[in-house]
């Protein structure tokens, strides 16, 4: 009798769990598929094949909002720096803005620009 209990409540937790995993993967393919017909963009240097594209896929979605997140959480954190907070606060915000930049670039000079902005 608790035996099958057990191997009930294994089999429920299994269902949950693949319930949660596919919510989880329609709301983010839907919304790369919703986000990704809104590409801003334009020609940027046309004869060299550089170009201004900013999109968000599905693997894109979840490191976007992780990345935003943690650049919160940071500027929370370090809320009471009192060594030059103003280049502080400003070069968190230029990490912030090349990491988010990263994640949503479509063009690989652009993807290169951003990763490059975010390393220095």
């Amino acid at each position: 009798m608790i035996r099958r209990f057990l191997h009930r409540d294994r089999i429920t937790g299994q269902a949950v769990r693949f319930v949660i995993v596919g919510v989880i993967n329609t709301v983010v393919d839907l919304g790369a598929f919703y986000l990704l017909s809104l590409i801003p963009g334009m020609p940027h240097t046309a004869a060299k094949g550089i170009s201004y594209f900013l999109g968000v896929d599905g693997i894109s979605v979840p490191l976007m909002l992780l990345g935003a997140l943690v650049v919160t959480f940071g500027v929370m954190v370090s809320w009471k720096v009192s060594d030059r907070p103003r280049e502080y606060f400003a070069f968190l915000m230029i990490l912030g803005t090349s990491v988010l930049g990263v994640f949503s670039s479509l063009d690989l000079f652009q993807l290169f620009f951003f990763f490059e902005l975010a390393v220095f």
